[in-house]
């Protein structure tokens, strides 16, 4: 596999602005309220 491929599939699947920084607020949390986030982003995704 040449690494231009790669470079390629890395950045097809590069999350919008938007979506890295809610995935961001997500990986601080922790505990109990990554729980109940964990739910949030189930409901978000469907």
């Amino acid at each position: 596999m040449r690494s231009g491929d790669r470079t390629d599939l890395s950045a097809s699947r590069r999350p919008s602005p938007a979506d890295e920084g809610f995935l961001k607020a997500i990986h601080h949390l922790g505990g109990a309220e990554k729980t109940v986030c964990t739910n949030e982003i189930a409901d978000y995704l469907e």
